[in-house]
């Protein structure tokens, strides 16, 4: 039977449950798997060389009891080599809200010691799910005795409330099936600081220059908003009085 065979038949038989999106705010979430996949979904990708023959990548990711960095169950993730290439991912969602944040990823892989041909171990942090090799950043290696901290670390600057999205896998870069276990994922957040209310236009927690420039640039303009700060449909003399009121670092 092959993997993937493998994989649909453990589907039919377990029912995870599916989690509601979970948003960083200071907090730290973690997964340890241990009420099943939650808001985790498997991916795979390979790249296709003779097209429109493309064959799929041959892999599973199931709970396991065999192996437990943190409770009983942790991730199982078998792919097999064959190809020579292709990358095996999990990714969950993330609500972030305005603002330039400092998101953090760390997890728990074990693997069996090998001192040669180890796979890549690669993670991804953005603003839409990935979808090719290139989207991940090569954070190690495979190889190592036991369970094994990888981390990586990526800011991303947020518009407007929206999903971010979360991942972490393997590149394969040897022709043969491996499995590898991944546990107690941990992912923070450091949330943006809210703007001094009112004058701090540019969110850098200080009313200074750029500020001043920028209300100056919207003179006697209507912009919906800020720096119209008392709402009376045009920048003007009384938005300029509030700003230079609140001159300086935020308190």
């Amino acid at each position: 039977m092959s993997i993937l065979a493998s994989k649909a038949r453990f589907a039919a038989l377990v029912l995870s449950p599916t989690l509601a999106m979970t948003a960083v705010h200071g907090e730290t979430i973690f997964e340890s798997f241990e009420a099943g996949f939650g808001p985790w979904t498997d991916h795979a990708y390979l790249p296709c060389q003779t097209p429109p023959d493309c064959p799929q990548l041959d892999y599973s990711v199931n709970l396991s009891p065999e192996q437990a960095h943190d409770g009983v169950w942790s991730l199982d993730v078998t792919a097999n080599g064959l190809h020579d290439d292709g990358t095996v991912w999990i990714q969950r969602p993330i609500e972030l809200t305005p603002g330039t944040w400092d998101i953090e990823l760390e997890f728990q892989l074990f693997s069996f010691p090998s001192e040669i041909n180890n796979w890549e171990v690669v993670a991804y942090i953005g603003l839409a799910p990935p979808k090719v090799e290139g989207d991940f950043a090569l954070i190690g290696y495979t190889g190592l005795e036991g369970w094994s901290a990888y981390s990586h670390e990526q800011p991303l600057v947020v518009e407007e409330s929206t999903t971010a999205y979360v991942a972490l896998g393997y590149n394969i870069v040897w022709e043969t099936i491996r499995t590898h276990w991944f546990d107690s994922v941990t992912i923070s957040g450091v949330p943006p600081q809210p703007p001094c209310t009112p004058g701090d236009l540019d969110s850098d927690g200080v009313v200074g220059i750029l500020d001043l420039l920028a209300l100056l640039a919207a003179w006697g303009s209507d912009p919906a908003g800020p720096p119209d700060f008392d709402g009376d449909g045009t920048v003007g003399i009384l938005d300029l009085l509030t700003l230079l009121a609140n001159w300086g670092p935020c308190p």
